[in-house]
């Protein structure tokens, strides 16, 4: 079940995929709990609002969770794994 937890959320598309899991996408001032747990709340930056993308298992429970931190963080091991160097995604980061 997705939660409020601060000043509030909105969506923007919703998609379902081959075995009936459903990826919303939208964007969240403040925090959201999707897990409903507190611990894994999303946080916004602090620059107007964020974007995300949760999961959902045809039950609408969440499943699993991205915003720009995860992004960066995925892009970081990439970089890293390439040989890059992690800090190279800061160039793309204003």
């Amino acid at each position: 079940m997705l939660e409020k937890t601060a000043f509030g959320f909105s969506f923007i598309a919703v998609a379902i995929g081959p075995s009936d899991e459903i990826a919303v996408t939208g964007i969240f001032e403040g925090a959201v709990d999707f897990f409903g747990d507190g611990a894994q709340a999303l946080v916004d930056a602090g620059v107007d609002r964020d974007g995300f993308v949760v999961l959902l298992d045809p039950d609408g429970n969440a499943l699993g969770y991205e915003d720009v931190f995860t992004k960066i963080a995925m892009c970081r091991n990439h970089y890293r794994e390439c040989g890059l160097g992690a800090d190279f995604v800061d160039r793309f980061i204003r």
